[in-house]
This record gives C-alpha cells, structure tokens and sequence, in this order.
C-alpha cells in the first residue's frame, strides 16, 4: 500500500565548496512530524534503527531500482554513502536525522547532478524514499518541500547493513599508543573486512580482516583524548557492499617522562663521584645506570646524587632517566641520558709533608679543550717527586702513560692524540700519593 505524505518536511542541503570540491549537509528536522516505523500511526524510527542512504538519480527520472549508491571515499576504498538515524542524539527529537559527515560530491561529477534518499526499516518492512533533488554547481541551500517523502509497505530491497561490533573499547593506561579491543564479530559471511577510523578528522587509520578483535594505533602527539570508531562492511554484489552502524569510543594515551638532557658526573671529590643532571618536571625519582647497568632508583626529584660505593681511581660510566611513579609500569621510566664518566681520587696520603705543601700539588685543565689532535696539560708538585701522568679513554681502559719521571714545581706536557678516535678521555696525576684527575674532549 502506498502512502503519500502531507505533512511538513524539511530537507536541507548545506553546500561549501572545499578544495575544489562540493560537500552537502542532509538535515530532517521536522521534530512534530518524526519518519517512523510504520508508513501509519507508527513510533518514530530509534536513533540507529536504521540507516540513511543517498543514491544518484543518474538518468534523470527519479528514484528507481537502476540508481547506484552515492559513493565516498579513496578509489581504492569507494564506500556508499550512508548514515544512521541519529536525530534524537543531534536534533533532540527521535526519528530525525542530521547527515555526519558531510557529504562530498567525488572529482569528475557532473553538475548539476541530482539525488534521493532512502530509510529501509528492515524490521517493519517499511521503506521511506524521497523525490530526487538536483545539486547545482555553486553554492546553494536545497530546501526539499512538504510532501518529498513517500512511505512503502514493502520489504526493503538491496544492501542490508551487517550489524554493528560490539564492545569496541580504546584504552586509558596504554603506553606511547592507543590500544583497541572488540568483541569476535560474528556477522554475515558476506562481511569481509573491519575498517578504523579516527573521529578527528574522519581519517581511516586500519582495514582488518572480521577475525580481527584488537589494534594499536601509535600516535606521535601528546596524550590528548582521541575518538575513534569501527564498521563492518558487507560486500552485495560485484561493485556494492554497505557497512554497519558505527561504534565509537575514546581514550587517552599515556606518556613516559621526557629525557634528561645533561648530566656531569666529578672527578676531584675523594668521598664520592657526585651525579649532576638537569630536572624532569614530570619526575617523582630518577633511574640511575652505572657502567651500562642499573644502578640504583634514586626515589627523589632532586638532581644530585652521590654515589659513595665508587672505588677510588676507578672509571665509572654513568647515566640517569626520569621515573613518573604515577605511570603504568610500563611506561614509568623516560628515555636514558647521555652517559659521563666519574672517578673518585685517592685520599690525600702525602706522609709527613705539611698541610701547606700537600696544597701545593694541582693538575691543571689541558688547554685547549675540546681539541684537534695535540694538547697541553701542566701540573704542579711543592717539591721533587717522581709523578706519573697517565690518559684512559672512557670505558676506564688504560691507553697511554704521558709523563713518568721525577719532576719539581711546575711541569707543561704536550701531549699527541695521534692514532686515537674522537671522544672523551680521561687523563689522571699520581705523585707521592696524591690523585687527581680531568675530563678532555678530542674532536677530529
């Protein structure tokens, strides 16, 4: 049976034109007048009972079986067009709708081109299609007056929607990526791929395969909140397939603290090898590494640490990360720093030499530093003494002894870098039991 509308409807179509292309935003918002379930005296259609479909009037005589769905998206991945019934979560009435997202009239489209629209009501047998409607090149309002729809007792034919995936979930305690997780999808055999979106700016971010139930997206932006939302796609026939309603959700990625960037490790302190770096404001601790390996947790925001196990004369390679104990796990500790080499001297042990003369041994820093190849370092002894000035690189390896000799006052040693790879070395002053020692870099 066939019923012919009189009552108020509105359609409107919204046009921009965005890089070259037209896009038309389809409204029906007539709130005292809502499509319904039945062509008669039925309940408004529930917000994703049914899809909104646009198909392409091609020859120009209305809407009929020959009309093809109107497509969207890439040419690899070219989707009909279709949206569900959402007018109570948009417009606030049931059994309304306002078209999301836009829709975009594909390159190459003839204008004016004309359109209708389609609401299939799988349940109740009942169709509701409307007049075709022309879209002129420029821009327009297409306002579709009273009496454009028409309602079927019919079963609907074409495409019907596959159902949505259930339980689609986007995690909050993931590390560095979102992570989403769905239910098996247990739809009709027909349905032969899963598609993720990015709600943003409706970018496609995966296609899967229906066995598919999880997926982690990474992300290189802060851990602001991002929504997301999947779709079924069901193939009908050689060059038609639909999708399913939509399932959306968001969540928030979490972040490890960022790297510290600069840490200075002493040489001249006979206690301990004192740690310097600069501060992570997101730390509450820092991880300290020594010789490659973790050392200790250092459960404090305060950027210096002294470490009294280092044995004296020693090299030690140090390096420090920041830890956010408020993190998962997984993601507490930040990237490690630049390392830095540390050694704790010799106590002074001078025997029975005055206080006075025990001040008078120094080691100078080499100039100049950083350097090319040749250097100078000048030390300086109260009185004569044998003194041995020997260079290791900073791995604590042993390379080359510079001076070995009795020497009285001030002493000046050029030193050749020759044969040896750019990089830090260390370079350290014994004499009568007095240790001392300096960083320098080589640079070639």
């Amino acid at each position: 049976m066939k019923h012919a509308l009189c009552f108020g409807v509105l359609l409107v179509g919204l046009l921009s034109k965005a890089n070259g292309q037209f896009s038309a935003l389809f409204i029906y918002g007539d709130c005292a007048n809502p499509l319904t379930l039945e062509c008669i005296d039925g309940d408004p259609i529930p917000d994703g009972a049914s899809l909104v479909e646009l198909f392409q009037d091609l020859n120009n005589t209305g809407p009929d079986s020959s009309d093809p769905h109107a497509l969207t998206g890439p040419s690899w991945d070219p989707r009909p067009y279709n949206f569900p019934i959402n007018g109570l979560a948009t417009i606030e009435c049931p059994g309304t709708f306002l078209s999301q997202p836009a829709y975009t009239i594909p390159d190459g489209t003839p204008l004016p081109a004309r359109y209708w629209l389609r609401i299939c009501n799988h349940e109740e047998s009942t169709i509701w299609i409307s007049r075709s409607f022309t879209i002129e090149n420029g821009f327009t309002d297409i306002i579709l007056d009273i009496g454009m729809w028409t309602c079927y007792d019919s079963i609907c034919g074409g495409c019907q929607a596959p159902p949505a995936i259930e339980e689609f979930a986007v995690s909050d305690t993931n590390c560095d990526a979102y992570y989403m997780s769905w239910l098996p999808y247990s739809g009709p055999e027909t349905v032969d791929s899963l598609f993720l979106y990015r709600i943003t700016n409706f970018a496609q971010i995966a296609q899967m395969g229906v066995s598919a139930t999880e997926f982690i997206y990474t992300q290189i932006t802060p851990p602001i909140e991002q929504e997301f939302m999947i779709r079924a796609r069901k193939v009908c026939g050689p060059d038609s397939f639909t999708f399913s309603n939509d399932a959306m959700d968001a969540g928030h990625i979490v972040v490890p603290p960022p790297r510290v960037i600069t840490l200075t490790a002493s040489d001249t302190i006979p206690e301990y090898v004192t740690l310097t770096w600069s501060g992570v404001a997101e730390a509450t601790g820092y991880q300290i590494y020594r010789n490659g390996d973790r050392f200790t947790l250092f459960e404090s925001p305060e950027t210096t640490y002294n470490d009294n196990t280092a044995v004296p004369n020693v090299v030690y390679i140090y390096a420090v990360s920041a830890v956010d104990h408020e993190n998962p796990l997984e993601c507490r500790e930040g990237a490690i720093s630049e390392s830095d080499s540390g050694m704790r001297p010799s106590s002074i042990d001078v025997g029975d030499v005055p206080g006075e003369l025990a001040r008078a041994f120094s080691l100078a820093q080499n100039h100049p530093n950083p350097f090319n190849a040749e250097t100078t370092i000048e030390f300086e002894v109260p009185t004569q003494t044998r003194a041995t000035l020997e260079l290791f690189d900073i791995t604590g390896r042993h390379v080359r002894t510079l001076f070995d000799d009795i020497a009285n006052g001030r002493n000046s040693v050029h030193v050749s870098m020759n044969g040896l790879a750019s990089g830090i070395y260390i370079y350290r002053f014994n004499a009568s039991g007095y240790a001392l020692s300096h960083k320098r870099l080589l640079i070639r």
